[in-house]
């Protein structure tokens, strides 16, 4: 299963369409449903979806150090390159 289909499955479960992500990327609902048709390469885009289905990204490290992906860390990046 391609990490595409796993995003779609969370959208899904929660009966968010890709066209509903429009207000989540900040574009028109076709923009939106283009990108996805294109597929999601972006990780901002993947936490931006995974946030707005409710769920939680987070990275395990070989030790079990737990470290959260979350739009707040979007922003903290975008906010420092300015």
């Amino acid at each position: 299963m391609t990490g595409q289909s796993k995003l779609q499955m969370i959208m899904a479960a929660e009966k968010i369409s890709n066209r509903k992500m429009a207000d989540v990327f900040g574009c028109s609902p076709n923009t939106a449903a283009a990108k996805f048709q294109r597929g999601i390469v972006k990780i901002d885009d993947v936490i931006r979806i995974v946030e707005a289905c409710g769920a939680s990204l987070t990275i395990t490290t070989r030790d079990g150090v737990q470290i959260p992906l979350t739009v707040a860390d979007i922003e903290e990046q975008t906010k420092t390159k300015e």
